[in-house]
């Protein structure tokens, strides 16, 4: 998204699209009310609003976003930042400080997960609010065909959230109904199936709900306390208190069937109920100050059955206006992009057979199929139409390249065999892949082994490292060392510190990991790391004096190309230059020792300030200061400032905690006694001393582990 002022013209139609409303709610999407608020209380009047019910239309995919001319922002993050940089825009969190703007953001993204869980369960997961009410009005806000099967698709977006959660499925205040409705037939049966466990859920799983409620919304009541809104400078609404008020509007204004989180809401929180009054009449005081609208499209199209966005105008059909160079450049780059697209599913096709991963399930789970169709016949609900599905056994991925790790992680949690008849694989880590005699195309099928864990698993990346000094080229990382930065299954380890915790953040290694740490750092952007190698390259043109040939230990300009090349690594020489150009200090934590190396700035430009990087022999990660544990990356302080000397910092005592944690792992390289061969001349050459030398006897700089 772009600055607003660059290119978009003064007064250029700003639009807002949004879920439409229902009822006396002005929309049942959470999101869009925030960004309506939001967006009334920035730049009022200088706007309008468009109902649409197509997240097809959107750039992202989703709903709400906004268009000014050129310019769209999708999320309610990108509205709010695209919203208050225009000129004459209005900030609602300018009366706050940077620590309190910090923690405001990590509380919204804990209100749009926690808050918006509790929404959507009162939409998509209490049956009798779903069939009465919610689809219903998305129905209504539908054309013909789509009315019929999109409310059911957006529905079953939201249950893998809500399952995660344990939002999903929840017995409702609709059961007698339902049970008067089953014949005495289908009730016996359905007796037979109980559990004790799926009792125990249908007695307790509502109070779990409402427990659940009560501890999120007791903590922002306390929060709140006495005053109008969460904002502790101004009597005006933050950005918090739009987002809040969004969620409150919508469970309290909408006529739910069963009301399970309303009447909580009601009774025992009415100091959240009048906020979220007083942010909308802030917003809108009158009916008068909404904006102007374009009504809903409901005309019956198959055309939008296919979400094509509308092709650009043929180069024979007359213009109405003239095409700005801005435009064609833009026009260009899409078709560039959308060539490389076509090329490279032709190349897949071509030169790269899938392999389909089958998961069967095992002997003993196998159900009578006749009687599962008779029971899907009978049954209207849509939670035994899911347990049908997922006793079937299904096509869970398709891999195009299987590498020999991925095979020997399927073993571990699955019975596998190949071929017909089926025979059992048995990997042996130390072999090739090829061990096996599999061929492209081949059907791999999976039995989940006793005691595995269903869940689908992620493999994350090797990280491998780089070394601290010279440039040299990319090597792989040795074969039994362990994976640097493993994440755990509650996420990436961190440590807490003063102002919130200091976490992990781990990049690719792809032999940018020190430009991508930085760019992740300065930029908030991994896939700028060619610009910084730009920088460094320019910073040693610009001062030959202090970047010699000496000091690079090779000519400058071999040195240039060199680390201008995305294979190259970088070390001391470039930290010491983004030290200078970015006017911060960057501490690397070496993860092997605990030591931690300053690269400052000079300092008549130095700004007081400091990031981490963590270092673990052969890879570079960054560490970034996060408000809360489940903060979204982007509501991270990528720099923070020095307040403590020399390693007493407590930004400092956190990344020493944390480069423990990694020992204790074992994330790390001892660069001194890995082996390494030169790939060039094949000889054999044993850590970082003895391959440095080589390179500079022979300008060989190609190296691989073995």
């Amino acid at each position: 998204m772009s600055h607003p002022s660059s290119s978009a013209p003064a007064g250029m139609q700003i639009t807002l699209y949004i879920w439409p409303p229902h009822e006396n709610v002005f929309s049942l999407n959470a999101a869009s009310v925030a960004a309506l608020f939001y967006t009334q209380l920035a730049i009022p009047g200088q706007f309008s609003v468009a109902y649409s019910a197509n997240p097809d239309s959107s750039p992202s995919g989703q709903l709400p976003y906004l268009t000014h001319g050129m310019h769209n922002a999708t999320t309610f993050a990108s509205i709010a930042k695209y919203v208050t940089q225009l000129p004459g825009a209005r900030d609602v969190n300018e009366s706050l400080n940077t620590m309190e703007k910090s923690q405001f953001a990590a509380r919204i993204a804990h209100v749009q997960s926690d808050y918006g869980d509790l929404v959507a369960h009162m939409l998509y997961s209490l049956r009798l609010n779903w069939r009465r009410v919610t689809r219903p009005a998305m129905a209504s806000m539908l054309p013909v065909p789509q009315r019929y099967y999109v409310p059911n698709r957006i529905r079953e977006s939201y249950q893998p959230r809500l399952e995660a959660a344990e939002l999903w499925d929840i017995p409702g205040i609709e059961q007698e109904e339902e049970e008067d409705r089953i014949s005495a037939l289908r009730r016996d049966r359905r007796k037979k199936k109980e559990t004790k466990a799926q009792k125990f859920k249908r007695v307790f799983e509502r109070e779990k709900v409402i427990e659940k409620a009560r501890a999120f919304l007791s903590s922002y009541a306390t929060l709140l306390g006495e005053r109008r809104y969460f904002n502790p400078h101004a009597d005006s609404p933050s950005a918090l208190d739009i987002v809040f008020a969004a969620h409150t509007h919508i469970l309290m204004n909408v006529s739910f069937a069963d009301p399970l989180l309303q009447g909580l809401l009601s009774e025992s929180y009415p100091t959240l109920v009048a906020h979220a009054q007083a942010v909308q009449s802030v917003a809108f005081p009158n009916p008068q100050s909404f904006p102007p609208t374009a009504p809903l499209d409901l005309s019956p199209s198959l055309k939008s059955l296919l979400p094509t966005p509308a092709l650009p105008s043929w180069p024979w059909t007359k213009r109405t206006e003239e095409v700005t160079e801005e435009e064609k450049r833009f026009r260009l780059a899409r078709w560039g992009w959308i060539g490389l697209a076509a090329a490279s599913v032709v190349f897949y096709l071509a030169f790269l057979n899938p392999v389909v991963v089958v998961v069967s399930r095992d002997e003993d789970d196998e159900v009578d199929e006749d009687a599962e169709e008779e029971e899907e016949h009978e049954d209207e609900e849509e939670d035994t139409e899911e347990e049908e599905r997922e006793e079937s056994g299904k096509i869970v991925g398709i891999i195009p390249l299987l590498t020999s790790v991925t095979i020997y992680v399927l073993t571990i949690l699955f019975l596998v065999k190949s071929g017909y008849p089926p025979q059992s694989l048995t990997l042996i880590p130390e072999l090739p892949l090829a061990s096996l005699g599999l061929k492209g195309g081949d059907q791999l099928m999976l039995t989940q082994k006793a005691g595995a864990s269903s869940a689908p698993f992620q493999a994350s990346p090797a990280q491998i490292s780089a070394p601290s000094y010279a440039p040299q080229a990319s090597r792989p990382p040795p074969a039994a060392s362990p994976t640097v930065g493993a994440t755990h299954a509650r996420g990436p380890d961190s440590v807490p510190t003063e102002g919130g915790y200091l976490v992990h953040r781990i990049v690719p290694d792809d032999n940018s990991c020190l430009f991508s740490s930085i760019a992740l750092v300065f930029e908030q952007d991994m896939s700028k790391a060619p610009m910084i190698r730009q920088i460094v390259a320019d910073a040693i043109r610009r001062d030959p004096n202090t970047w010699s040939d000496a000091i690079l230990g090779r000519s400058r300009e071999d040195y240039i190309s060199t680390i201008l090349k995305p294979s190259t690594w970088g070390g001391a020489i470039e930290l010491t230059i983004l030290a200078s150009h970015y006017s911060t200090e960057i501490a690397s934590v070496d993860v092997e020792t605990g030591r931690v190396d300053h690269f400052t700035p000079p300092p008549a430009s130095d700004s007081g300030s400091r990031c981490i990087l963590v270092y673990s022999g052969i890879h570079y990660d960054a560490a970034t200061l996060a408000p809360m544990l489940d903060a979204p990356a982007d509501f991270h302080q990528t720099v923070m400032p020095i307040t403590g000397e020399g390693d007493s910092d407590p930004v400092i005592v956190a990344a020493k905690k944390l480069a423990d944690i990694l020992r204790a792992k074992r994330a790390y390289t001892n660069t001194t006694t890995f082996t390494i061969r030169c790939q060039v001349c094949k000889k054999g050459l044993k850590g970082e001393k003895e391959a440095r030398t080589h390179a500079m006897e022979t300008g060989h700089v190609e190296f691989g582990e073995y």
